[in-house]
């Protein structure tokens, strides 16, 4: 077991958006472009692309969905025999089952030929195959020398290594986008070791202001017949952040909720989701430009450990974590919910 003192998935999301193109200038803002791994030089189109190759093709994910196609293409494509497939290959790989995914498909291959913005494209056509570019095949074995490269002179304990040495990059300062970019792939890394050695991994949090259990995952639960009920009958009464609604639940319903207890795991995902079950049975569309985080590979719960042995009114905090998903232990179909994204 790996316990992490904050939220994992948290740390992840804050980290992927500190590193966007979009919100960065590469070439300014950023000292690891240009260093050189191996005698090659790290490249903008590897910066964009390395904090978007996260997922676990046993799970499914990335998801063929939105912003994760074309990087659960590039997945795909790291993965096959030869780093090549056809687009009828790719169809069937990711069950893309309908004309409209399909022609977002298209526009997504069309992408990753030509590039986008800073990013060069990573693969090429030869006849019926989409085949990735040679300098693209070992990126994530990139990614490793550059952790190990750079954090080494970090976190070295010789008293050798000067200040500038480590904090410079062929002759610039590091930046805090750089080190956003690190502690990102560093995390990816850990998440993979984890995957690959069957380690527990899980982030516990005290403080949260989290409503996604009230406005997302009760709504959706009732919808999909998994649960029935919420706290609309109460509104006046209900605290208004999910910890502390658990923490009124456990005080006035002592005598049924007995210590310790947990609350079921929900996808981590369920927080960028807005549901319009009302609208269209199924539909949810994403918070923030129709966008849905990565689903699949995190799971959250609260739960409470104990109570005073003088006066049962007297309970700990509700805590909060969230775990890394497997494989071999989550996905089934008896726990999962299909949704469709608008």
């Amino acid at each position: 077991i790996l316990l992490f003192d904050r939220v994992f998935s948290s740390e992840v999301a804050s980290f992927y958006a500190e590193t966007s193109d979009f919100r960065l200038n590469l070439d300014r803002e950023c000292g690891l472009i240009g260093y050189k791994i191996n005698g090659r030089p790290f490249t903008k189109t590897e910066w964009i692309y390395a904090r978007r190759l996260f997922g676990n093709l046993k799970m499914g994910t990335p998801s063929a969905r939105g912003e994760y196609l074309l990087p659960r293409i590039i997945v795909e494509l790291m993965n096959a025999e030869g780093n090549s497939l056809t687009r009828e290959e790719l169809i069937e790989k990711m069950s893309l089952d309908n004309e409209f995914r399909q022609a977002r498909l298209d526009k997504e291959l069309k992408k990753g030929m030509k590039g986008t913005g800073d990013a060069e494209g990573l693969f090429v056509r030869k006849k019926e195959h989409f085949v990735l570019k040679p300098q693209y095949r070992d990126l994530k074995k990139r990614m490793q020398i550059l952790i190990e490269d750079v954090c080494g002179r970090l976190f070295s304990t010789d008293p050798e290594v000067g200040y500038e040495e480590r904090f410079k990059i062929n002759g610039r300062w590091l930046t805090t986008s750089d080190l956003a970019f690190l502690s990102l792939v560093s995390l990816y890394m850990t998440v993979e070791k984890c995957w690959e050695n069957r380690i527990l991994l899980v982030g516990v949090a005290k403080d949260t202001s989290a409503r996604d259990l009230k406005r997302q995952v009760l709504p959706v639960l009732n919808f999909v017949g998994r649960f029935k009920g919420g706290f609309t009958d109460r509104r006046e009464d209900t605290p208004d952040t999910d910890r502390m609604i658990l923490q009124w639940i456990s005080l006035h319903e002592r005598e049924h909720l007995k210590v310790p207890w947990a609350s079921v795991e929900y996808d981590t995902a369920f927080k960028t989701i807005v549901p319009h079950l009302e609208r269209t049975p199924g539909l949810v569309s994403g918070a923030r430009r129709n966008q849905i985080s990565l689903d699949r590979t995190f799971l959250k719960s609260y739960f409470q450990l104990c109570q005073a042995s003088s006066d049962p009114k007297l309970r700990s905090n509700v805590l909060l974590y969230d775990r890394l998903m497997y494989p071999d232990f989550d996905g089934q179909p008896a726990q999962t919910v299909s949704l469709k994204h608008d």
